[in-house]
């Protein structure tokens, strides 16, 4: 336990630390602040134009699933493939 305490003090005592962490808790706050703005748009576009009412887990697991992924390029392939070929035989 003494080694823990004596590394944390000397990783407080750079000189840069505390503008670091300053930094990086701003970053996580705006993070935190674009999840919650896209999953209440998420639910009131899911709630008023598709007229489906879904939990806001759902909410935030389908922008953290958004967030996460580059343009669900998975699904566009298949998509390609299936307009060049028939869709049964698109395969992997």
């Amino acid at each position: 336990m003494k080694f823990l305490s004596s590394q944390i003090s000397y990783f407080f005592s750079e000189p840069g630390t505390r503008e670091n962490i300053s930094a990086l808790l701003k970053y996580l706050v705006l993070l935190i602040l674009i999840i919650v703005l896209y999953s209440v748009l998420f639910h009131v576009i899911m709630l008023y134009a598709e007229g489906r009412y879904h939990s806001w887990i759902t909410g935030v697991y389908w922008t953290l699933t958004v967030m996460t992924t580059l343009g669900f390029g998975s699904s566009w392939r298949k998509v390609q493939a299936c307009t060049s070929l028939p869709c049964g035989s698109a395969g992997a």
